[in-house]
């Protein structure tokens, strides 16, 4: 019987013998070998671990099956019982105590959990396809490059404002603000929303960090509300007045959604598309502004591709690919075992989180020889930068535009970039590869 004939149940329970099954306390942890979060020590954790082959999988003090290898990060998220957290699981069992928001006011770390519950990444079946489906009709590649000229007109506009005026954080003054104006653009935002939202976005990026304080949580949670509300109301007005396409076709698609709520398993419907899309483009406006941002930085790491790319603008795809290889936005995240999963020898039990360090999985030498190399030669296949099986981004193809035509911008026109990638700095101890500076100095080279 070959593979693709086995049952269900044997692909699932691959691995060896019951007898030589390991459990998850049998495993190393982490902090033996370094830490996952923030850029700079997951870079050097990479390094150890590539290197000891004998090391298939971690663990974390509480318990949770750490992935790391571009393999079994690929296989394990094929496997339907490897699925997401469920609005549940995300709230350690009170999300219904935070779905209130007298009894868990903003603040307090419930207004991120309600906007969250209503994102495709918290369903699983029977909600999650259906659900998923809404949001990748409006991001296939067809719809996405129909959205190219709206891209380069905020690209080539926030060019303008940042060259010839000195020194500028490239992440602060271009990434963070080219996707809210993208995005404002597309669900009818005022001038004053989308001002607002720069900041409500920029301190909403504290919910990664893994260890945050109570100031921490104050803040990014009523970052949350403030981000929420507003995208509600510009949507629902947007609903309103017609007019907006991807806003209108959204709209519609939520009438179909014939689901009861399910906050243990399958997941809490949205109730219109203002809920919806305030919680599918939390990471629009985020991980997607890191991802331009840190594909420039690669490029400008490495001046020899700069010149090749002004030679060759063919060559921007493969550049754009390196460079979310190199520096994914998404150090990790979550999946969440809805039923036991013996995998590659190890028992999963029922419950289980498994942190999916998907960035690591583009340092693995056995998917790219010399890992550490930039390469426009390289092969366009096999990264891990937005996931994989049925809960990949279904924002990659945006995201991936938006960061190729920004160094499409760079590269096309007569542009000095002066870098100094000595004082960047990255953010520690988070679940994202995030900036905290990019100075960068761009002129015109002939006026």
């Amino acid at each position: 019987m070959s593979r693709t004939d086995e049952p269900d149940s044997a692909r699932r329970n691959a691995g060896p013998a019951e007898g030589s099954i390991l459990e998850i306390a049998d495993l190393p942890l982490v902090e033996t070998y370094g830490s996952f979060s923030g850029r700079d020590s997951f870079r050097d954790t990479c390094r150890k671990l590539f290197a000891l082959p004998d090391v298939p999988f971690l663990r974390t003090p509480d318990g949770q099956l750490v992935v790391f290898r571009n393999e079994h990060l690929r296989t394990l998220s094929t496997l339907p019982a490897a699925g997401n957290m469920s609005p549940d699981a995300l709230s350690a069992g009170s999300f219904e105590a935070l779905r209130d928001e007298a009894a868990a006011p903003a603040g307090t770390g419930g207004a991120l959990v309600r906007i969250l519950a209503n994102q495709v990444f918290f369903t699983n079946a029977p909600l999650h396809d259906p659900a998923r489906r809404i949001l990748t009709k409006q991001l296939s590649p067809k719809a996405v490059a129909a959205l190219e000229p709206l891209a380069e007109t905020i690209i080539a506009e926030l060019l303008a404002e940042i060259t010839d005026v000195g020194e500028v954080d490239f992440q602060r003054h271009f990434g963070d603000e080219l996707t809210c104006r993208f995005w404002a653009a597309l669900i009818g935002m005022t001038a004053e929303e989308k001002g607002a939202l720069v900041e409500f976005v920029r301190d909403m990026s504290g919910m990664f960090n893994i260890d945050p304080t109570e100031h921490d949580v104050h803040v990014f949670d009523m970052a949350a509300d403030g981000y929420g509300k507003t995208v509600v109301q510009a949507v629902r007005r947007a609903v309103a007045s017609g007019g907006f396409p991807l806003v209108d076709a959204i709209a519609e698609d939520i009438k179909g959604l014939e689901f009861s709520d399910d906050p243990a398993i399958a997941g809490i419907v949205p109730r219109d598309a203002g809920d919806y899309l305030a919680a599918n483009l939390v990471d629009a406006f985020h991980t997607a502004a890191l991802g331009a941002s840190n594909v420039v930085y690669t490029m400008l790491r490495h001046p020899c591709v700069l010149d090749r790319l002004r030679a060759d603008r063919s060559l921007l795809p493969a550049a754009t690919f390196e460079g979310f290889r190199l520096e994914p936005p998404v150090l990790h995240l979550h999946r969440y075992a809805l039923e036991e999963i013996v995998f590659e020898g190890v028992r999963i039990p029922k419950g289980t989180t498994i942190m999916m360090c998907w960035g690591a999985g583009n340092l693995d030498p056995k998917a790219f020889p010399e890992p550490e190399q930039f390469s426009l030669d390289r092969p366009m296949r096999g990264h891990s930068t937005f996931g994989a099986g049925v809960q990949i981004c279904p924002g990659r193809i945006l995201a991936f535009m938006l960061a190729e035509k920004t160094l499409d911008a760079l590269v096309s026109q007569d542009l000095s970039l002066n870098f100094k990638e000595g004082d960047c700095d990255w953010y520690e101890k988070w679940a994202m590869a995030q900036l905290k500076q990019m100075p960068i100095e761009i002129q015109r080279m002939h006026q």
